[in-house]
């Protein structure tokens, strides 16, 4: 389906049902973009002929915008949004204390999700809407999720807390003042997700990880066109899809085309040599 025959439907979606039924929602505010598009990609999956070719995290849960503006306001701040120093809201981020009624809440997720490592992940109001992307712009985090649940708790909470203080990092000021946007404009919701992949001994990481783009907007030759489609893919987690590193890029529309070229040491010099992964007996992201 084109995209944009989905904008009209998706612009009045609503995810938030589906997180509840699910008994996945924390808060009562905004989801954000990615819980939104998520959700409505769930949707649209369930019964399709697609189904059964698509493996889904069992569960996503989401905080809402709800418990964002709680924190700030029951942190004492608001003085945030005027705020360059970094550094300074980092560790306001950090030391913030959170209120006893979310870790009642958060209990719930890491029962959820004891035996396996999780993915903290950004769903601000304006992250991957069909006129904004944001892509790369806010933080995701992993965490083990092993030990004992005072430590696990401490890992979800502190990961958390850096994906709502990657609302103020000078990148995503500067994208949202470029689009018009101020900072009271933008709230953060949170996604927690598992990790995909398998345990390998001590090591946990799927054998490939990817992003797919609908559109190539640097192409190698005349024989794609700008709408066939585009995968990034890595071995390990998908980390490596998004930080610049040699990942495998494959047109949909010619997947043997490699945009370095067919020589040897081309392809050798742009080829994945290092893949990330989660240790578990340390419970660290490597």
């Amino acid at each position: 389906m084109p995209r944009q025959d989905i904008w009209i439907p998706y612009k009045d979606f609503d995810g938030k049902p589906l997180y509840k039924e699910q008994g996945c929602l924390i808060g009562d505010g905004n989801i954000g973009g990615k819980g939104k598009g998520l959700a409505f990609a769930f949707e649209h999956l369930v019964g399709s002929e697609l189904e059964k070719d698509v493996v889904l995290p069992a569960k996503t849960y989401v905080v809402t915008t709800e418990i964002f503006y709680d924190f700030i306001e029951h942190n004492d701040m608001e003085w945030i949004y005027d705020e360059t120093d970094l550094d300074k809201i980092n560790r306001a981020f950090s030391s913030g204390e959170i209120r006893p009624s979310l870790i009642s809440e958060l209990d719930k997720v890491i029962d959820a999700f004891w035996e396996v490592p999780i993915a903290i992940r950004s769903s601000s109001m304006l992250e991957d809407s069909h006129l904004l992307s944001f892509a790369g712009k806010y933080f995701t985090t992993f965490a083990a999720n092993v030990f004992d649940r005072a430590w696990r708790m401490r890992e979800l909470t502190d990961g958390i807390k850096a994906v709502w203080a990657s609302l103020y990092n000078p990148a995503a000021r500067a994208y949202r003042a470029k689009h018009g946007y101020t900072d009271r404009d933008e709230a953060m919701a949170v996604l927690v997700q598992p990790l995909m992949g398998k345990r390998h001994e001590d090591y946990f990481y799927p054998e490939l990880a990817g992003t797919i783009f609908s559109k190539v907007y640097r192409r190698p030759s005349p024989r794609v066109k700008k709408e066939d489609g585009v995968i990034r893919f890595c071995f390990g987690l998908g980390t490596r899809t998004v930080d610049r590193s040699h990942a495998r890029l494959m047109y949909l529309s010619n997947p043997n085309l490699r945009s370095e070229g067919t020589l040897a040491r081309d392809v050798a010099q742009y080829s994945q040599e290092h893949f990330d992964y989660m240790d578990c007996r340390f419970g660290a992201f490597v």
